[in-house]
Formats: C-alpha cells, sequence, structure tokens
C-alpha cells in the first residue's frame, strides 16, 4: 500500500471537518482508518493497536474516480462525472477537485475533494452514510 502516499493531499485535517465514521490515512503505518472519536488535538481510530493519533499524525484521503467507482454509481457519459441520489460530482482537473451541482438544475452546491468530504456531504444532504467499509477504499486508492 506504499502507493497511498501518492494519493493523499497535504495539509492537515482540521477538527471541524470530521465526523465519527470518516476515513482518514495514517502515513507513518501507511493505513487507511476510520475515526472512532475527536478531539482537539486529534482522533482515535477503530484500529485498538493505533488508538489516539495527532491532527499532524493523519491525512486526507484524495477522493479519486476509483472510489467513486466502487460506489456503484451511475457514470454520466464518461468516468469524470458520476450521479447519486440527486446529485452530480463533476471532475474539474484544472482545479483538482469535485465540483458538484444538483443533477435536475445543475446548480451549485460545493466542491469536494477528499474521501471524508464526500462522506460528510451525503451525511448532510441524506443522512446516509456513503463509505463505510474502509477495507474496499484500501483496496482502490
Amino acid at each position: 500500500m506504499s502507493s497511498l502516499k501518492n494519493k493523499v493531499l497535504s495539509d492537515q485535517i482540521k477538527p471541524h471537518e470530521l465526523r465519527i465514521g470518516n476515513i482518514i490515512y495514517i502515513p507513518s503505518t501507511d493505513q487507511i482508518a476510520d475515526v472512532s472519536a475527536i478531539s482537539k488535538i486529534g482522533v482515535f481510530v477503530n484500529d485498538n493497536i493505533i488508538g489516539f493519533l495527532p491532527f499532524d499524525k493523519i491525512e486526507r484521503l484524495k477522493l479519486t474516480n476509483n472510489v467513486f467507482k466502487s460506489l456503484d454509481l451511475k457514470f454520466v457519459g464518461v468516468e469524470t462525472a458520476f450521479i447519486y441520489d440527486r446529485f452530480k460530482f463533476i471532475w474539474k482537473p484544472s482545479y483538482n477537485y469535485w465540483y458538484v451541482v444538483d443533477a435536475e438544475d445543475s446548480s451549485y452546491m460545493t466542491k469536494i475533494e477528499d474521501v471524508h468530504e464526500l462522506q460528510n456531504f451525503i451525511f448532510e444532504m441524506n443522512r446516509e452514510e456513503i463509505i463505510t467499509d474502509r477495507n474496499l477504499i484500501k483496496k482502490i486508492v
């Protein structure tokens, strides 16, 4: 899984960005983990061997086409646009993020760069978890 290090964004995650269940990357062990608790100085992860990690020891996991494909979402034309429920996710290579619009009227909603941001967006809009299997994410990034 050493290729994971190339799939993360460098800026540090902030406490207000996370919620329990978010998937994060741990560079020191080259692992993907689920957040099980959040404090002002770090997170607890689901792996009992690791336990608590300060924020400077975790990183964002970049949202890629492969993550979208693993979710079994509907492709829109090419592999750079996906539909989930009433949301359309469009890859913007010049900005290096996903542009989220309403699938009906194409009105702008937000931008998403990381797996945890996708998790938070879907949870906020639909109150459902979109990614629950970190082992699946390990296989596709």
